[in-house]
């Protein structure tokens, strides 16, 4: 079985980047390395990466549709008012709707 790699950012777009490689079992197969992101074995592996939460926006949004196309564009502008940046400069991760019908919604500069 391929081995997942997690992957930790660092709080300065260019800070180190922390990696390390473990198993389904949460099993450490190699200690912590801080290198650029290049080199970091993602071929053939799932990839977590943890990002500081001071670096992003968590929120949610109510978008009527049921076709996740249509949601996924949406949410952009149906938040854009909120935010202090041009949405074109950030990504938007979705997550599941809720029992209210709003969907959870984490927010990060392309820069970071």
């Amino acid at each position: 079985m391929p081995h997942s790699v997690l992957v930790r950012l660092s709080h300065q777009p260019d800070g180190p980047i922390s990696w390390t490689r473990f198993d389904s079992h949460s099993a450490l197969l190699e200690n912590e390395v801080q290198t650029a992101l290049s080199p970091i074995p993602t071929v053939n592996r799932a990839v977590v990466v943890l990002i500081p939460s001071t670096d992003m926006v968590l929120t949610s949004v109510d978008i009527p549709s049921k076709q996740w196309q249509r949601v996924v564009q949406a949410v952009p502008y149906a938040l854009e008012e909120q935010l202090a940046q041009d949405i074109d400069n950030l990504h938007f991760a979705l997550g599941k709707r809720d029992a209210m019908g709003n969907i959870a919604v984490a927010i990060i500069a392309h820069e970071q």
